[in-house]
């Protein structure tokens, strides 16, 4: 009898091409760090045998039904550590930044932001160096810097359009100084929920991922393959917290005989690089088209909500065809913030006041990352708590579609109309 360590792991993903096929040898694919994977569940199900019975003891063995399964992760959230040099654009490979794929599988947005230098301009309409406007869209994020008074100290903030190499800034997002020639524009990595890649199982960007996972013994293997995730949670966003993603995944195909465990390569990602800690977490909550504005956040919770559902299918792959957006979590993304109490809250209620939220965490290139909600509504009435023995106001968001004007089409649409997104800076070269 052999005996295998439990709590050894090591997790492999790669990006299907085909739903449902392992691109390549597993020597191939990209190990990855993880906060408590669990994959017990990639189990095959049964169906009962229903024939009669001759004898009343006698049970029907069960018979073999689709080899579908779930499995679930957590991943630090951190910025890319990767660095962007002046005039390229960020990546997600070479080498593999697992975030950014993992987010692609679940929303279908991935933008990568471009990294340049301010020349002039002002706080609500910085210029960039000449020509470099063209690699910038309505919806992009920057993450800026004043070299200035402190070249290692950014903020993210959005970009509402651009006009040769002029940005309009967000209603509410004009940089924190007057930008002035040799600024640092950070690229930024922006993750964001795409309609049309989320609900299409055939679009060109729709994806799936396969898994395998093995322990300490030989064989102590399982594959999942037809992989859809679901950003169910974003926890740890508290003082002193270390914020994770967690992800579940629905498994098309789960396999585990006949399997060889790879030879491991070094795990990508990273230990939590952007701690809630000191002045480098700042919240801001503000009316929309409003200046953000600073507030003192006891708690926060993001709820992503978008969810993606099995595509049913006689045949296909284990009975599926595919995944597409499980309508009942269009709507249940959700913001959860408990402050200081004011009344104003309970009068923005009654007013049908909007908000947008920016929660950014760190503020060093290629640690810090954010997560932004356009347009919310306050869901109730704010309720007075108590927390560390003082009154606080409870706020419950709901995020909207933005419904700002814009010119934008296509993937810039989806971005400048996106509910919630993710944002993670990029390391300066």
């Amino acid at each position: 009898m052999a005996y295998g360590s439990g709590r050894e792991h090591t997790v492999l993903y790669q990006n299907e091409s085909t739903f449902g096929t392992v691109p390549a040898a597993w020597s191939s694919g990209i190990t990855f760090l993880a906060v408590d994977p669990q994959l017990g569940t990639m189990t095959r199900g049964v169906i009962p045998n229903d024939n009669y019975r001759q004898r009343i003891f006698a049970t029907r063995p069960m018979v073999l039904s689709l080899a579908n399964g779930e499995l679930s992760f957590g991943v630090y959230m951190h910025g890319r550590s990767t660095a962007v040099a002046d005039d390229a654009r960020a990546t997600i490979t070479t080498p593999d930044f697992p975030i950014g794929h993992f987010l692609q599988n679940a929303w279908g947005g991935i933008r990568l932001g471009y990294r340049t230098i301010l020349a002039s301009g002002s706080a609500a309409a910085p210029v960039v160096e000449a020509g470099d406007g063209t690699q910038y869209e309505a919806g992009d994020w920057g993450f800026f810097h004043d070299t200035g008074t402190d070249a290692t100290r950014g903020y993210f903030r959005k970009i509402a359009s651009v006009s040769t190499d002029t940005f309009t800034m967000w209603a509410g997002h004009d940089l924190p100084f007057t930008p002035a020639n040799n600024d640092v524009l950070g690229a930024v990595i922006q993750a964001y929920p795409h309609r049309s890649r989320m609900v299409n199982q055939a679009h060109a960007s729709h994806l799936t991922q396969s898994f395998l996972h093995f322990g300490e013994l030989s064989e102590d293997v399982q594959q999942g393959a037809g992989v859809k995730l679901n950003l169910t949670s974003i926890e740890g966003l508290g003082a002193g917290e270390a914020g994770i993603m967690k992800f579940g995944g629905l498994v098309a195909q789960v396999t585990k005989e006949g399997l060889t465990a790879p030879t491991a390569a070094t795990a990508l990602g990273d230990a939590p690089l952007a701690t809630a800690t000191g002045d480098d977490t700042i919240v801001y909550i503000a009316a929309v088209g409003a200046t953000l504005a600073a507030v003192e956040a006891q708690s926060i919770t993001v709820t992503p909500g978008f969810a993606s559902q099995p595509v049913p299918c006689v045949g296909g792959i284990e009975g599926r065809s595919g995944y597409t957006i499980d309508g009942g979590s269009i709507d249940a993304a959700m913001v959860d913030v408990v402050v200081d109490f004011d009344v104003d809250w309970s009068t923005g209620f009654q007013a049908g006041t909007r908000y947008q939220i920016l929660i950014q965490v760190g503020t060093v290139a290629g640690r810090a990352y954010a997560v932004f909600a356009a347009n919310c509504e306050l869901v109730e009435d704010p309720g007075r708590g108590e927390s560390t023995d003082l009154a606080v106001s409870v706020l419950k968001f709901r995020c909207l579609e933005s419904d700002v004007a814009t010119a934008a089409t296509g993937d810039a649409l989806e971005k400048v109309r996106a509910k919630l997104e993710l944002l993670f800076s990029c390391a300066l070269s």
